[in-house]
């Protein structure tokens, strides 16, 4: 279990959110949308364990992450709002590099077959299209195995395919007793699944 306690969260002496508290159990997946600049990525920063200040206010399983910040970092697959590829190895050595750190080749067949990214492998990533390189970015979600996802504006620019592809992966990694946590610009529905959509704007 993710528990969140009281947590406020300043940047440059504002105050972007205000006693945000919360329960996660193994299964469920929490959306927190607000407008562009209204903390988003800094509360993924925090929940992450970037934030020293807030060590206290977070704790999974009943222990303080600042207790257990390798352990606790360890079971984080972190996507942020920007993509992490390298633009100038192809598609096949960027789903090698994302799998090795996890001791998972043994995955990338799959994760090529259902990104359909069959066609690219041999090419650079700098020559593929932006929907493309958004698809292969959503293998690291494939070839980790992460319980706890912290997922900054995921949905952000998808085209249809690749947003049903990454509502399915969403919904599968809750469905094997892993966390979800993302944030977006509006909330976010799932078919046939049960996600919490939370305003920041009710923490200010």
């Amino acid at each position: 279990m993710l528990a969140v306690d009281n947590l406020n969260i300043e940047v440059n002496g504002n105050l972007l959110i205000k006693n945000l508290g919360l329960s996660m159990a193994k299964g469920s997946c929490i959306c927190f949308y607000s407008s562009t600049g209204s903390g988003k990525t800094t509360l993924i920063d925090t929940l992450l364990g970037e934030k020293e200040y807030a060590f206290k206010n977070i704790s999974y399983n009943g222990v303080s992450i600042g207790d257990a910040l390798g352990v606790y970092r360890a079971l984080i697959l972190h996507m942020p709002y920007h993509m992490l590829l390298d633009k100038e190895l192809s598609v096949f050595q960027n789903l090698k590099f994302f799998a090795s750190m996890y001791t998972m080749e043994s995955e990338i067949e799959a994760a090529v077959s259902y990104l359909k990214l069959e066609k690219y492998l041999k090419s650079k990533v700098t020559t593929l299209s932006y929907k493309v390189q958004k698809r292969l970015n959503l293998s690291r979600l494939l070839l980790s195995p992460a319980v706890l996802w912290l997922l900054d504006e995921p949905f952000l620019e998808l085209d249809d395919e690749s947003s049903d592809m990454l509502q399915t992966l969403i919904k599968s990694r809750c469905y094997q007793n892993g966390i979800v946590i993302l944030t977006a610009m509006r909330p976010i529905h799932l078919e046939n699944f049960e996600l919490i959509n939370i305003s920041l704007d009710d923490f200010r």
